[in-house]
């Protein structure tokens, strides 16, 4: 691997794809797979925008990020119905030591392992996981604004995983090193870690219930936004966790 390698790429195909229309750097957080070569990244896209793939290059001792957009609407056309999801994209070695970065970037991209994601021993009836990304409700580590979704690199390396029922139900649950949770909302105690529930408003709706709790090594949130759950089923998640 002495110099770059072709771009490897998310599209379906699995071909190389460098000649699109225009590209722009990841941000936010990165995945790194338990194989350790499966990089994902929160990728926000508009409606005037076909989905997106994540492309990488790779020398010895740097891989290189990038998102390779493709527009199919005029320039003046208004654009809305955002989405963002999870991207992925296969190296062909993998990242161990190398930097990990984007076009322009001065510093390495922050990253978290998928080998350290606790996993749910329970979700309730009929949630299964989905690529889709929270990308309407300002947090650490997304802001909202006129143009979309911007994904922003925590203070400490943090995933977020989401969960879909077929009623629309959401579930959220992030993992972030180190503690940064609140100490505000009603205490409850998470295998015994104090925990607190609080209620979060989110652009005119309610999020529901949020539960936050130090595990001693990472700060666990669950966020739901579902009328059907409730406290304690929130909870039942949370004890689960493993």
């Amino acid at each position: 691997m002495a110099g770059l390698s072709a771009w490897a790429t998310s599209s379906p195909d699995g071909a190389a794809d460098a000649s699109a229309a225009g590209s722009t750097a990841v941000t936010g957080d990165v995945l790194v797979g338990v194989d350790g070569r499966t990089l994902t990244a929160s990728v926000f896209w508009n409606g005037c925008e076909d989905r997106p793939t994540l492309v990488a290059a790779e020398t010895s001792s740097a891989v290189t990020l990038q998102v390779v957009r493709h527009r199919h609407a005029p320039p003046d056309a208004v654009c809305d119905n955002g989405q963002a999801q999870h991207l992925s994209v296969s190296l062909d070695h993998p990242l161990g030591n190398r930097s990990l970065g984007g076009p322009g970037h001065t510093s390495d991209t922050s990253t978290f392992m998928a080998k350290d994601l606790r996993q749910p021993g329970y979700l309730p009836a009929g949630y299964s996981p989905t690529s889709d990304v929270m990308a309407n409700v300002d947090s650490a580590t997304v802001h909202v604004d006129r143009d979309g979704a911007h994904f922003l690199t925590s203070p400490t390396p943090s995933w977020e995983r989401g969960y879909a029922s077929g009623h629309e139900g959401i579930l959220i649950i992030t993992e972030t090193v180190g503690e940064s949770t609140p100490t505000t909302g009603a205490s409850v105690s998470v295998n015994g870690h104090l925990g607190h529930f609080t209620v979060r408003p989110a652009t005119g709706r309610q999020l529901g219930e949020t539960l936050s709790w130090f595990d001693g090594t990472y700060t666990m949130t669950i966020q739901e936004q579902d009328p059907d759950l409730t406290e304690a089923d929130v909870l039942w998640i949370a004890q689960g966790l493993h």
